[in-house]
């Protein structure tokens, strides 16, 4: 199961998945900026996917590209992988990381 937790607004985020012919409906649960009122790295945004898919925290990874995201994962109990495309954080060894997306496969 597949959701998005971002900064950005769902409708943006639509937009985006439409450009790259992504299949929203991949996706159970979207939420973004308009949908909590505290944000990353407040555990919030995760805290709300996880209630509308009801999942259970040990059930998620989360990825993300900042380390908001992963304070925010943190901040929720939830696993996290940071996705470091430009080796932009080689210092931070508190972070599972990978390069690229495919690495997932």
């Amino acid at each position: 199961m597949l959701g998005i937790v971002t900064s950005n607004n769902v409708k943006h985020v639509k937009e985006v998945l439409q450009i790259l012919n992504i299949n929203q409906e991949d996706f159970k649960v979207i939420i973004g900026n308009q949908e909590v009122k505290r944000h990353k790295p407040h555990p919030d945004p995760i805290l709300k996917a996880l209630e509308i898919l009801n999942c259970d925290k040990s059930d998620v990874v989360y990825i993300g590209d900042a380390i908001d995201d992963m304070m925010c994962s943190k901040n929720a109990g939830v696993d996290s992988i940071l996705l470091d495309r430009y080796g932009e954080y080689k210092e931070s060894i508190e972070f599972e990381k990978i390069a690229t997306l495919r690495s997932l496969i």
